[in-house]
């Protein structure tokens, strides 16, 4: 057969069938329009509770000692030249004090290293220029960024306000009703607080075990721990069920084709008894199914991903969104070599016979 008058009984073929034709592409448009939902919708809300989770210090650590005032202030500093650390600082001193605008109102007031105010407040920036305050000082002060602080200490010394915390995220206990101030990384300090950029946490916490001088027992721990998560994030997308599902159209479209092919038997064994070769009859399958199968799919995926793919998705979990795409289609191109072996090689007499 030529491939003009291939496509052309291709044509035929399916005009021929019209309606199973049309119901077999609707079937398989709707089954890519749902896998590419339901993998975005997982996605989706897997990346959102990471989101939360990394809010909330998830890939955060407190590394400590059981020994007082060994720690180098200067060492826990200098992470944050380390690749995949986000911040990272401690608090060289703490006291309280109140305000001229709320002198009734006992705030936490911190000198702290320029890092520990990103590490614990996820909104401040590297530069400062001033303190940072908690969400309930800020509250109850009425201040916002660029306003001042006026202390009640006798000195009435003023501060300007860098950053104002949002209050979404507290990750220390109280520390929505502190000042932290910033100061240079010198002397001593109890805790060093480390926050790694995500996926990059396990590379930091390794790291960790060997910046600061081993003979002190440092103690490395998780700022959150795994029963404080809303969710496990990668273990919803692993959990998934839409694989399975994209596994399940897979096959409820092979198996309509199936019984499209099915009922075409005898025409294919014609086809045999008239003298087409079994590649004219095998191509002709592949485009009878790349024609009501695999672009309707095709299509119905691109469609689910136009219409209700917005939003951003973790790097980490694009490919658990791909994966149930690929073994929706590639479920599909079992059908073609199924029904080749099935149908093609089969003795077409003993077909016509049996029909």
């Amino acid at each position: 057969m030529l491939v003009r008058g291939l496509l052309i009984e291709v044509y035929r073929n399916l005009v021929a069938r019209r309606a199973a034709s049309v119901i077999l592409a609707a079937v398989a448009a709707a089954c890519g329009i749902g896998v590419a939902v339901g993998s975005w919708v997982v996605a989706d809300a897997a990346t959102d509770a990471w989101d939360r989770q990394l809010s909330r210090g998830a890939s955060a650590f407190v590394v400590s000692s059981s020994l007082p005032g060994v720690m180098d202030a200067r060492r826990c500093d200098e992470l944050q030249g380390v690749s995949g650390v986000r911040a990272a600082g401690a608090v060289l001193a703490s006291t309280t004090g109140s305000f001229a605008s709320s002198p009734d109102a006992r705030v936490a007031i911190m000198e702290v290293t320029p890092g520990y105010v990103r590490a614990v407040f996820p909104s401040a920036t590297a530069a400062l220029d001033g303190v940072a305050i908690g969400a309930r000082v800020a509250q109850n002060n009425g201040v916002l960024p660029g306003a001042y602080l006026r202390l009640l200490d006798g000195s009435q010394s003023a501060m300007p306000v860098a950053v104002v915390d949002d209050g979404m995220a507290q990750r220390i206990n109280g520390i929505d009703n502190a000042v932290l101030v910033p100061k240079p990384a010198v002397g001593v300090v109890d805790q060093c607080l480390v926050e790694a950029q995500p996926g990059a946490a396990k590379s930091v916490e390794e790291l960790l075990v060997t910046w600061f001088p081993p003979e002190y027992n440092w103690t490395i721990v998780p700022l959150l721990t795994a029963p404080e998560f809303e969710i496990d994030a990668v273990r919803m997308m692993r959990d998934s069920p839409v694989p399975l599902l994209a596994a399940g159209a897979a096959l409820v479209t092979g198996l309509l084709m199936w019984a499209i092919l099915w009922s075409r038997r005898q025409d294919l064994a014609l086809y045999r008894l008239l003298g087409v070769g079994t590649r004219a009859i095998v191509a002709m399958i592949w485009l009878e199914w790349a024609a009501v199968v695999l672009a309707p799919a095709s299509l119905g995926v691109a469609i689910g991903f136009g219409f209700f793919g917005n939003g951003d998705i973790l790097a980490e979990f694009r490919a658990y969104l791909v994966f149930p795409l690929c073994v929706y289609l590639v479920g599909l191109t079992v059908i073609p070599p199924v029904a080749h072996v099935l149908l093609v090689i089969a003795k077409p007499v003993d077909i016509l016979k049996g029909a």
